[in-house]
This record gives C-alpha cells, structure tokens and sequence, in this order.
C-alpha cells in the first residue's frame, strides 16, 4: 500500500514539472512567432518580390534570447551587413536622384535579397 502512495506521488509531481515545462515551451514559442511574423512576411515579400524595400529590423535585439547561444554571433553579422546593405542602397539613391526617380542598380538589390535569404532562416514561424 505504501509503496502505491509513492508511486503515485512520484507521478503526480513529475506529470506537474513536465506540464509546466511544456506550458513555457508553448508561450516562448507564441512570444517569439508574435515577435517575428511582421519581419518574417516582409523578408518573404523581400525575396519573392526581389525588390529593394527595406524591412524594418529594430526589435532585432528582442529575438536574440530566442536564438540558439551558438548562433548568434552569426545572426549579429546577418543583421549587420543586412543593415549595411541598407545604408549603401539609401546613400546610392540619395546620389543618383534625378527629376523624382532613381535608378535601380541591380547588384546592391541583388546583395540586399541575398542577405534577406540568409536573415529569413532566424525569422521562420516556430
């Protein structure tokens, strides 16, 4: 009889700790999707689009705690030269206005999108 109390003591307790783990899974999990759907959707849109827009990535600092500790130096890098990218697109056609347009220089929209697929991959739903 004993021996059954315990039993299920013992179950009872590591059916609670295992709940509650799975609980803080589950709400991480919704805080980093909720965190990062609008930047995912406008990597995707980036990409599919192939265009020049710039998605705004200031809450990227945000994500990091979700970001596997191996990984983030590399994700620092991605974000930096996404931003760098950026920076060389707004200086170029700050240059090249003229009579309200600006010409599309292919190889900076080309980098940018490169670096948005490599940026994407930290941004996936989870």
């Amino acid at each position: 009889m004993e021996q059954s109390i315990i039993v299920g003591l013992i179950t009872f307790f590591l059916g609670l700790i295992l709940g509650h783990r799975l609980n803080l899974g589950r709400d991480r999990r919704k805080e980093f999707n909720d965190l990062t759907k609008d930047i995912y959707t406008g990597l995707y849109a980036q990409i599919k689009n192939r265009t020049g827009t710039f998605i705004d990535i200031k809450n990227v600092h945000r994500i990091e705690p979700y970001i596997c500790i191996i990984s983030r130096k590399r994700f620092s890098k991605m974000v930096a030269a996404y931003d760098k990218c950026k920076h060389d697109i707004s200086d170029y056609n700050q240059r090249e206005y003229r009579n309200g347009t600006v010409p599309i220089n292919e190889q900076l929209n080309n980098e940018l999108v490169k670096h948005a697929k490599n940026l994407i991959t930290y941004f996936y739903p989870r």
